[in-house]
């Protein structure tokens, strides 16, 4: 019986040597240098897409200043055409607000990921991951789906003991990582659904033709002076409008026809830029999921298209706000 014993206590301790070693080599494969580097690139993404999205707000604000006038000229502010217009306007600014305040807890993970990369700080990981769950779950109650993440996820983030500094470290990233992923994909499920699209792209329509209309409203009233948009036509070639140039347009049909088209192409391009906030928002968190998977299985990771994300987002978000 003691052989028994004696004999069980080895295989314990060559078992327990055997799952040091085997989580030892996991995390050996996983590098701290690719997760701040995956940390600053995820938290570009995040920052750029909040501002692409904000920016679409605004612009959305200022349509819907359009449709006030218009309606408000008419007298029909009180009518169910301009009430169910309303109500549109509130679901989407929801989604757009619920999508900004997910998108800022990202950047937020992904600042704690850095640190933790750099330093143990399981514990603001932690903290930042639970309210990046609760911004994600948010975000569904805003585009009435079902929340995708429970309450199961909170304390995913282990203390690790008897390991080597490193090694610790290095299986923290790949748990905080794991994290992360799993919910930007669900983010990215919520987000991309046709419902979401279909909606925002709907309204668009729906404002376009009466964005123009308020617009040249004002502008045959006298409200608005047209030279800008007479200068940015030459400028690129040195031409500048000259000082009446106003009255010279508003006195010709055709130059009034060919000036309207081109409001109506700006406003078009800027909700075209809109839609392409959009759609890049939506590539940029599948591309984090896949470079979290390669990290997480110590795959080189490609981060180049993330950032050309973030430029053309970032450029994006400054046009729509012209």
């Amino acid at each position: 019986m003691r052989m028994l014993i004696e004999t069980w206590e080895v295989v314990s301790r060559r078992m327990a040597i055997a799952v040091v070693v085997a989580v030892l080599a996991g995390c050996s494969s996983i590098s701290i240098d690719a997760a701040k580097a995956l940390a600053t690139t995820g938290g570009d993404t995040a920052a750029a897409a909040e501002k692409s999205s904000r920016a679409s707000d605004d612009e959305f604000g200022r349509s819907m200043m359009a449709e006030a006038f218009l309606h408000g000229t008419a007298k029909a502010v009180e009518s169910p055409a301009y009430t169910s217009l309303l109500s549109l306007y509130e679901s989407i600014q929801r989604e757009l607000s619920a999508r900004a305040a997910v998108l800022q807890r990202l950047a937020g993970v992904y600042g704690a990921f850095a640190d933790l990369a750099s330093f143990d700080n399981s514990a603001e990981t932690q903290k930042a991951l639970n309210e990046l769950g609760g911004a994600i779950n948010g975000y569904a109650s805003a585009v009435k789906a079902s929340p995708p993440l429970s309450d199961a996820a909170i304390g995913v983030i282990s203390t690790v003991g008897g390991l080597i500094a490193a090694e610790a470290q290095k299986r923290k990233l790949a748990e905080a990582s794991r994290e992360i992923r799993g919910r930007v994909a669900a983010f990215h499920t919520l987000l991309s659904a046709p419902l979401v699209k279909e909606q925002q792209a709907g309204f668009q329509s729906m404002l376009l033709a009466d964005r123009k209309a308020a617009l040249v409203l004002l502008w045959r009233a006298g409200v608005y002076e047209p030279s800008a948009i007479i200068n940015d036509l030459g400028k690129d070639v040195g031409l500048t409008a000259r000082d009446d140039a106003a009255a010279v347009v508003t006195t010709r049909a055709d130059s009034m026809a060919g000036l309207e088209a081109v409001v109506d192409w700006q406003i078009r391009r800027r909700h075209q830029q809109i839609e392409r906030g959009y759609s890049t928002s939506v590539a940029s968190l599948q591309r984090l999921v896949a470079e979290h998977e390669k990290f997480e299985q110590g795959q080189p990771m490609d981060l180049s298209q993330l950032r050309a994300h973030v430029e053309q987002l970032r450029k994006l978000a400054e046009q729509i706000a012209k």
